[in-house]
C-alpha cells in the first residue's frame, strides 16, 4: 500500500419529496425490490436470510471497466424509517448511502439521502475532484430520479429509462 496516497472525500445530502407513504417506500430500498421500479437495475445477490434487504445483506453490482461493487447493508431500521448502504469497488471509492424517510401530510414522504464518498485510490481521487467541481450535481441528479421513479411506480406509469 502507498503511504503517501491521501484519500479525498466528498459528502452530499440531497432532498427530495415523493407522493407515498414512508411506510410503502421503506421496503422498496432493497436490492432485489429496486429491480421493480428502477428500469435495468441488475445485482448479484451474495448473502441474506430473509431473501431481502435487512441488516449485514451483501450483494453485488456491476459498472462497465471496473470490478464488481460489493454492497453491505449497515443498517436497516423499518421502525425509524432509516437504511443504510457502503458500497466497495475495489482501488476506487467507498461509498456510504444512508437514506432516511419522514413522513408527510397528505401521505407524503421526505426522503433524504445521505452520501459519503471516499477514494481508495488515484482513481477515486479524480472522481473526488470531479464530484467537488459539479458541487453534487451528481448526487442531487440520483436523489431526484430516484423520487422520480418512486412516484411513477405508486402511480402504476409504466417504468420509463
Amino acid at each position: 500500500m502507498n503511504q503517501e496516497f491521501v484519500a479525498g472525500r466528498f459528502e452530499y445530502r440531497s432532498l427530495a419529496e415523493v407522493g407515498a407513504p414512508a411506510g410503502q417506500i421503506f421496503p422498496l430500498l432493497c436490492p432485489v425490490r429496486e429491480s421493480e421500479w428502477i428500469p435495468g437495475w441488475e445485482y448479484q445477490l451474495v448473502f441474506s436470510h430473509s431473501g431481502l434487504a435487512e441488516k449485514d445483506c451483501v450483494f453485488l453490482t456491476r459498472q462497465a471497466g471496473e470490478a464488481p461493487t460489493v454492497w453491505v447493508n449497515s443498517l436497516h431500521d423499518p421502525q425509524e424509517l432509516k437504511v443504510e448502504y457502503i458500497r466497495i469497488t475495489p482501488g476506487i471509492r467507498v461509498v456510504r448511502l444512508r437514506i432516511e424517510l419522514t413522513p408527510l401530510p397528505a401521505g407524503s414522504t421526505r426522503m433524504v439521502f445521505g452520501f459519503a464518498h471516499t477514494a481508495l485510490g488515484e482513481a477515486g481521487n479524480r472522481e473526488v475532484d470531479r464530484l467537488n467541481a459539479e458541487n453534487g450535481r451528481e448526487f442531487e441528479q440520483l436523489g431526484q430520479r430516484l423520487a422520480t421513479l418512486l412516484e411513477r411506480f405508486f402511480r402504476h406509469d409504466p417504468v420509463l429509462e
